[in-house]
């Protein structure tokens, strides 16, 4: 025997609109495109160990993301990933860093 139950919609909670950002879909790839770093690596270089930190671009309208190295956490290995990202993807419209690890070059 199956059971069917109503569900009213007055149980759901509506959901707040989407940012800007996440609607832009008929534009380039990686036309709003956001940034973090994650954790230091440990990789051998020779026969060394050395740190290495990793950036991920992440378009925000698809999530599809770019993933790239940095040798540190210093404003000329993000802006060389910068640039290895616009010459491969193109330059975005808006970048947007919701972390602290890049805001000290504004």
């Amino acid at each position: 025997m199956r059971t069917i139950y109503k569900v009213l919609a007055s149980q759901y909670e509506e959901l707040p609109d989407l940012p800007p950002a996440r609607l832009r879909l008929h534009k380039p790839a990686f036309y709003s495109t956001g940034v973090d770093s994650f954790d230091p690596y440990e990789v051998k270089v020779g026969r060394r160990n050395e740190k290495r930190w990793g950036i991920i671009f992440k378009r925000m309208t698809t999530r599809a993301v770019h993933l790239d190295l940095l040798c540190s956490i210093d404003a000329d290995s993000y802006l060389m990933a910068l640039r290895r990202f616009v010459a491969r993807r193109g330059k975005p419209f808006e970048l947007s860093d919701r972390g602290t690890n890049f805001k000290g070059g504004e």
